[in-house]
């Protein structure tokens, strides 16, 4: 067997996430994208034989990121469980274990952390005007959106002879006419959806019937905040509403569906994470159940650099509460937090984005942002 490098991750080769609207493709979701021409592989390989060569490249820079500071990344937590013994059968690309595949950028969200790319409703904002931001004004650009997405989704599938796992995103896959549509066109063993939950109940009793064609379903919910943190920062929800849906989830889902709450901590959203916290408790001792927090690192404005020092006690007091819990991530959020540098000059540029962001939706900042 070859000798396994130092840069080596698995996830390299895994998985694999597809963008046919904007031609974006990476593999692993903490991985840079790269703009395809024609073929989906045609950068990713690149990075492959890097990783294979022992250079760090730069498409796995959060994970590199988090090592730097001494935590644990995605990437180790990938190593604890991979098959040493598989590692040959990398040298020859093996097709992916998850394909995942964006149905378009059609949402009913505006998240102060996202962008264009993932909500039609930010398109939509920055088509209007764009927002006066500096470091981060590449991040709400504008891309060339390309025409036949699901057909496209469709054909590229229908390639493989077998589809261990099949991932959906938007956009909001749930709010996105066509998605049943893919479900119905593509067999794989395993299907998961990533989700606001902000739809008709009659849209997830649709999603139950479909379970019983899968051996599993994964759906990922989306959510980082309470109350008008999360109003605000997730723009466009309702958070009652969101509370209504989340628990019929739980209380009627098939055996088969497991629920995985996906929580993206901002210099914003973790302000609420004592609270959120607390709201999450609830939910952790619930089978099938799972609770999977991640940092913000990019827009910049958003990340830990703009968190001021003086929250930092209390936050990781509240991080410190939920160690008796299996919470993916809880340590590395714990060390990120910790080691991460305040950056005045990134925190002004947040604070006017942010009021910028709050004029345009008449809307309050629902704290104090110094």
């Amino acid at each position: 067997m070859h000798k396994i490098p130092d840069t080596f991750c698995p996830a390299k080769w895994d998985e694999l996430y597809v963008s046919f609207e904007t031609n974006y493709a990476y593999s692993c979701c903490k991985s840079t994208p790269t703009v395809f021409r024609e073929q989906v592989l045609e950068f990713i390989n690149k990075e492959r034989m890097n990783m294979l060569n022992g250079i760090q490249d730069s498409s796995c820079s959060y994970c590199w990121a988090v090592e730097h500071v001494g935590g644990e990344s995605l990437r180790n937590r990938h190593l604890k469980t991979f098959d040493t013994t598989q590692f040959d059968q990398y040298i020859h690309n093996p097709p992916p274990k998850q394909i995942q595949v964006t149905v378009g950028n059609e949402c009913n969200f505006q998240c102060t952390y996202c962008n264009p790319k993932f909500s039609s409703k930010w398109e939509k904002d920055v088509r209007q005007q764009p927002y006066q931001i500096f470091s981060d004004r590449y991040f709400w650009g504008l891309d060339h959106k390309q025409d036949g997405v699901m057909e496209k989704n469709i054909t590229f599938l229908k390639s493989f002879d077998h589809i261990q796992r099949l991932s959906i995103i938007g956009g909001e896959p749930l709010v996105n006419k066509r998605t049943f549509e893919l479900i119905n066109s593509v067999k794989a063993d395993i299907l998961q959806m990533i989700t606001n939950l902000s739809c008709k109940r009659s849209v997830l009793d649709d999603l139950f019937k479909k379970c019983e064609n899968y051996k599993t379903v994964v759906l990922v919910v989306s959510i980082d905040a309470t109350g008008p943190i999360a109003e605000f920062t997730r723009y466009g929800l309702d958070f009652n509403k969101f509370d209504s849906n989340f628990r019929y989830l739980l209380e009627n889902r098939p055996q088969n569906l497991k629920v995985v709450v996906n929580s993206l901590m901002t210099n914003i959203t973790i302000r609420d994470f004592d609270k959120f916290s607390i709201y999450m408790q609830e939910f952790l001792k619930i089978p099938n159940f799972e609770w999977r927090i991640e940092y913000c690192k990019n827009p910049v404005t958003q990340s830990m650099a703009t968190l001021p020092d003086h929250y930092k006690e209390e936050i990781l007091v509240a991080i410190s509460s939920l160690r008796p819990y299996n919470i993916w991530g809880l340590d590395t959020l714990a060390t990120v937090v910790s080691k991460t540098a305040f950056n005045r000059n990134m925190h002004q540029q947040m604070k006017y984005f942010m009021h910028e962001f709050a004029k345009r939706k008449n809307i309050e900042i629902p704290l104090c942002l110094d």
